[in-house]
């Protein structure tokens, strides 16, 4: 628990050091959801935040080496916990277009994907011995649980009522093919929009994790909304658009409220 305590003082310091915000630090370090969940609890999703905001950190350098690093970082978050790997392709474009010729473009976006793989290679291959040590991973991909997304819940009650016997099964496929459908819609409306600035970039993440929690995680636990929550913080510190602070009240409260039924 002291480790992870770090960590989130370390958090706070970092949304400081890429917003210079004060406001937004304090949104971080006393919100007593993120509190409770990662100092008492001990989650590691605060561990999959800090390599995060280290990559938001370092990928603003303008320089080729940087935005490289921030790759290899995000890739480090999701060798924790998989739902940043939603941000490769975005960060992929993001540095594609930060560079000024073509072919320093195409050399970003090539030792991107190879520190990424040395990396995954690195970390996977001392124990690796079969793909069952995915299997972890497939039983919560498949887990029928009450707390899912929105979406997916949704989905649950129409087939059931429409008399579809495995409604269960078809729920969790249809919630998917509606993520994945979306995905693509946003990973093509990053693509073709003019201003890729660093405050797009970070919206643009925003949408794509809100996305996914709302429609495609069939076990959704209250702490997932922290990853969700520290993005918005930065997007307020960067923008000083308070109505995201509603949505950070609204989902800290919202946090709380959930925790209450995993807690006994």
């Amino acid at each position: 628990k002291l480790l992870f305590l770090v960590i989130n003082i370390a958090n706070s310091y970092l949304i400081y050091r890429i917003t210079f915000s004060k406001k937004s630090a304090l949104l971080y370090a006393w919100n007593p959801f993120i509190l409770y969940e990662f100092s008492l609890d001990a989650h590691n999703d605060s561990l999959l935040i800090f390599f995060v905001l280290l990559s938001l950190l370092v990928i603003r350098n303008t320089k080729i080496t940087s935005k490289v690093l921030s790759f290899g970082l995000i890739t480090l978050s999701f060798l924790i916990k998989l739902f940043s790997i939603l941000f490769v392709p975005f960060y992929l474009i993001y540095a594609y277009y930060q560079q000024k010729k073509l072919a320093l473009s195409y050399y970003v976006v090539f030792l991107s994907l190879l520190l990424g793989g040395i990396l995954i290679i690195l970390f996977y291959y001392p124990f690796f011995e079969s793909f069952y040590i995915f299997r972890r991973l497939f039983e919560v991909l498949n887990k029928t649980t009450i707390f899912a997304s929105p979406f997916v819940v949704v989905s649950y009650s129409i087939l059931k009522k429409l008399g579809v016997s495995d409604y269960y099964y078809w729920g969790r496929l249809l919630s998917r093919f509606m993520f994945i459908a979306l995905y693509i819609l946003l990973i093509k409306r990053f693509y073709e929009i003019k201003k890729k600035d660093f405050i797009n970039f970070v919206n643009i993440l925003i949408v794509v994790l809100g996305t996914f929690f709302l429609t495609a995680l069939n076990w959704f636990m209250p702490w997932y909304l922290i990853f969700l929550i520290s993005l918005m913080i930065i997007y307020f510190g960067l923008t000083d658009d308070y109505k995201y602070v509603y949505f950070i009240f609204g989902l800290s409260f919202l946090g709380i409220i959930l925790n209450f039924p995993t807690s006994y």
